[in-house]
């Protein structure tokens, strides 16, 4: 992020140098009046005005006074892309100018607007950076106090920070005070590395954790298949368990996909199954539970309890296409096969009723022979929307049990 700010910033400098030449700079640098600074502010949109004409107003706006960089902060608020870039660059451009010059920055205004976590994510990483930079002994007041910060990059900041600090406590021997540390930052952390950093800490210390329930991984699932897929003719094909999902019992049979010997086989009978993986990455990998076969779609059902309505996110790494139900409504599509499967590679939000949720997705595997196309499973976190892990099991959540479906309820 760092390296793109830099060279948008070199961009910047490299038009306005063209466009200022024969500008007197007393001109330039000139205070401007409230009206005229918003005006130039505007041009900073691509909608408004071209790119020559957004140089000319970066530039007049690069020679503001610090004291003007709230507002240049609060500009982020909804913009778009292009104008969140000349805004970095020329609220940058502003503080570099006003270090060279040995001037202060407004600090007591940069941090009003910074502890106000309802302002633009992108600005208040600016800020904080600012603020650090100018006192770097401020990281280690600010970041204890971000392990709930809505931003992502500044949550992940402060868990890093906490995660430095109980690995000091643990080569001081402080094994009490690291544990309670690696506790308070597993409830904070959302980024999947970090956590497995911190599952990593509490297994060195004799406190081993499920990784998968740490995780928020869904792990106890009913499956089915194989169903029809070749010439990746099934994604869209409606298949029986996808009618009246919420009526499935889990005793049904359906009729699937034609035998793997050739297609003059009969179609196979196929049964909802139980399955509760045990791999520590919460895979249900179709490979092993049905056989290694090309041009197949795989049905996985669950029923999610929850004690209230509540937005969560189902979070998920396959290489295979992918479509997704929440109580019989579509909640996303992924047509895309053997592009990589990184964890969490395909999130949906969904909205949990109260009581029973029923959840079903499809995964379907193509017919592409090479070796780096023969997986077939599928990884499902449940998390707030931040991230946080849900987990089927306590500690995370009692507020939600996976629902398993028990023989003696065929």
């Amino acid at each position: 992020m760092k390296i793109a700010r830099f060279f948008f910033i070199l961009l910047s400098l490299l038009i306005v140098a063209s466009e200022s030449r024969g500008q007197d700079p007393d001109q330039i640098r000139g205070r401007l009046e409230d009206a005229e600074f918003r005006s130039l502010l505007k041009q900073l949109r691509p909608e408004t005005v071209n790119q020559t004409e957004a140089a000319r107003a970066w530039n007049r706006l690069s020679q503001c006074e610090p004291d003007r960089l709230p507002e240049i902060l609060a500009a982020f608020d909804q913009a778009d892309p292009v104008t969140v870039n000349w805004l970095t660059s020329l609220a940058d451009a502003i503080v570099q100018r006003a270090r060279h010059e040995n001037r202060r920055l407004p600090l007591d205004a940069l941090q009003r607007f910074f502890q106000n976590t309802k302002k633009p994510p992108r600005a208040r990483e600016l800020v904080y950076d600012w603020l650090v930079a100018d006192d770097p002994d401020r990281a280690d007041r600010l970041l204890p106090t971000l392990l709930d910060d809505p931003n992502p990059s500044l949550r992940h900041q402060a868990v890093a920070y906490q995660l430095r600090l109980a690995q000091k406590k643990i080569e001081a021997k402080q094994t009490d005070a690291a544990i309670g540390l690696l506790h308070k930052t597993l409830d904070a952390a959302r980024d999947p590395d970090q956590i497995g950093q911190i599952v990593a800490l509490f297994e060195a210390q004799g406190e081993p954790l499920d990784l998968a329930s740490t995780l928020g991984f869904l792990t106890r699932w009913n499956y089915v298949g194989p169903f029809d897929n070749r010439g990746e003719n099934g994604f869209d094909q409606v298949y029986p368990p996808e009618t009246a999902q919420e009526k499935i019992t889990f005793r049904e049979t359906y009729q699937g996909k034609p035998g793997p010997d050739g297609p003059n086989q009969s179609a196979r009978e196929c049964r909802w199954t139980e399955h509760e993986t045990d791999d520590p990455m919460g895979k249900i990998d179709f490979n092993r539970l049905i056989g290694p076969e090309k041009g197949v779609i795989a049905y996985l059902a669950a029923d999610i309890d929850s004690d209230g309505p509540r937005d969560v996110e189902l979070r998920m790494g396959s290489f295979n296409a992918l479509k997704i139900w929440a109580n019989g409504r579509l909640v996303g599509r992924f047509p895309i096969y053997h592009a990589g499967a990184p964890m969490d590679g395909n999130t949906v939000p969904v909205r949990l009723r109260a009581g029973k949720n029923r959840i079903l997705i499809k995964v379907c595997q193509n017919e592409q022979t090479q070796s780096w196309a023969q997986y077939w499973y599928v990884q499902v976190r449940l998390t707030d929307p931040t991230g946080k892990p849900l987990s089927e099991k306590k500690p995370f959540s009692s507020k939600f049990q996976m629902k398993k479906t028990t023989s003696s309820q065929r």
